[in-house]
C-alpha cells in the first residue's frame, strides 16, 4: 500500500503481487521514502498499520484486524449462497419469472 503512484504494472501482475497504489508513472524519480509501517492515504482510504487491505482489479476495502473472524465468516456464507444461486441459474429449467416471484416471498 502506497500513496504514491506504481510503475512496472505488467511486471508486476505476472508476480501476482497486491499492489494498491494511487495511479500509474511511466517514469520512476527519485525514491523518497517518508516512512514504513505508518498511516497513509490512498485513494480516499486511510490505511493504518495493522488493518486487513482486500483488493482486486476492481478496488479496495479495509477493516481493523479484529474484525477478520466476523469477515471471514461472512465471506463464507456469501460463497455458499453464491454456489447455490449459481447452481439454480445454470439448470437447464431455469425460468426467470419463477425464479422472480420466488424472490419476493
Amino acid at each position: 500500500v502506497t500513496d504514491g503512484p506504481m510503475r512496472d504494472y505488467e511486471e508486476i501482475k505476472e508476480m501476482k503481487v497486491q499492489y494498491l497504489a494511487t495511479g500509474l508513472t511511466s517514469g520512476h524519480g527519485p525514491l523518497m521514502l517518508r516512512g514504513a509501517n505508518i498511516p497513509v492515504k490512498v485513494a480516499g482510504m486511510s490505511v493504518v498499520p495493522g488493518d486487513i487491505v482486500h483488493m482486486d482489479v476492481c478496488g479496495a476495502a479495509k477493516f481493523p484486524e479484529r474484525f477478520l473472524p466476523k469477515v471471514l465468516e461472512y465471506a463464507r456464507e456469501l460463497r455458499r449462497r453464491e454456489i447455490e444461486q449459481q447452481k439454480v441459474f445454470k439448470d437447464p429449467n431455469f425460468d426467470y419469472l419463477r425464479w422472480k416471484a420466488s424472490q419476493s416471498k
